[in-house]
């Protein structure tokens, strides 16, 4: 079993403003994805919201696309998700 102290450092939950920055958006854009259940998956503890560095990684990975047709059919089903035009 690891110690606290020899944890791995990308066992550690993430606070909001991490998230954003590896994921390169706001944390109100953040906020926003929470509610319309459209972005990373993350933790919840009483009034915490944390992420783990994985989740975000996938959550970028599956957003990967080889073409602009492609980026479009991301960007159409996730804005349908958001409300967003």
């Amino acid at each position: 079993m690891k110690s606290l102290k020899n944890c791995c450092l990308d066992d550690r939950l993430l606070h909001p403003k991490d998230a954003a920055q590896i994921l390169g958006v706001s944390t109100s854009t953040l906020a926003k994805w929470r509610v319309a259940g459209c972005g990373p998956t993350f933790i919840k503890f009483q009034n915490a919201v944390r992420y783990h560095r994985a989740d975000l990684l996938a959550f970028q990975e599956a957003r990967n696309v080889s073409s602009t047709a492609q980026g479009f059919a991301v960007k159409f089903s996730f804005n349908q998700c958001t409300g967003s035009e």
